[in-house]
């Protein structure tokens, strides 16, 4: 068997053996771009799961907000209520002062004429009704206030609750955005990743190709040379039989 053979058929062994490694790099390159498709998909959908987090911590903050407004409008009111309160108290303890007063100088004219006894009496069982009358007055004033100053405690851990949610809210939300950075940050990471090994794939799927066509040139041409070696043995051959049977002639 002449070299050339041996080389020939050792090209050919080549060429079948790097063939499969092509259709590897395919089938790779095919993932790469599924792996891809994937990412984007899931990047999309953490952005549009993000955004709805945020629309409804905004809306939150909103009701909170309005919330607070309105516990505010309401808290004045009840200061304004505890004041005028406060007044009619003033108001009413001048007044339970003056009839006790009164009560006294009846007294003392109950003393002094004993003749209008029975009218004096008469007024003082009505400056006794006055009184009771002052004094469940009085009672009912204390425990409105009383109701009142609960409503500002309760309005007041209302108010604190409200600011500490709103600053959980806020917490809440500059995670949920930190975390979004994070992944956008994590996915731009990962898709310049796959374009660097694409690209790397590329160069090597572009320089095995150019190497496998530069096989088969040689392979041809050592055929072509081959073909005519042969074609130029033959003629030989044909010569070297015609000169001899000339000389047999």
């Amino acid at each position: 068997m002449s070299n050339i053979d041996q080389s020939v058929r050792q090209n050919q062994t080549n060429r079948i053996v790097v063939a499969p490694e092509a259709g590897a790099v395919s089938a790779y390159l095919k993932t790469l771009r599924g792996e891809n498709e994937t990412l984007q998909r899931e990047k999309n959908e953490l952005q549009s799961k993000c955004q709805e987090q945020v629309r409804i911590l905004e809306s939150q903050l909103r009701y909170e907000k309005e919330r607070k407004e309105e516990a505010e409008k309401i808290s004045e009111q009840e200061k304004e209520n505890t004041i005028k309160e406060r007044k009619e108290k003033m108001k009413l303890a001048e007044q339970i002062a003056n009839l006790e007063e009164e009560l006294l100088i009846e007294q003392k004219e109950k003393k002094r004429a004993l003749e209008k006894e029975k009218e004096v009496e008469s007024a003082l069982n009505e400056k006794e009704r006055e009184k009771k009358k002052a004094e469940q007055q009085y009672r009912y004033e204390i425990q409105e206030k009383n109701e009142a100053n609960e409503k500002a405690e309760q309005s007041e851990k209302k108010k604190k609750l409200e600011i500490e949610t709103r600053r959980r809210i806020e917490i809440e939300k500059d995670r949920l955005q930190s975390e979004n950075e994070q992944s956008k940050f994590e996915i731009e990471r990962m898709r310049k990743e796959i374009d660097e090994q694409y690209n790397l794939i590329s160069e090597f799927e572009t320089k095995y190709n150019s190497e496998v066509e530069d096989k088969e040139k040689e392979i041809n041409k050592q055929k072509e040379e081959q073909q005519k070696r042969k074609e130029v043995e033959n003629e030989n051959e044909i010569i070297k039989n015609d000169n001899y049977l000339l000389k047999r002639v």
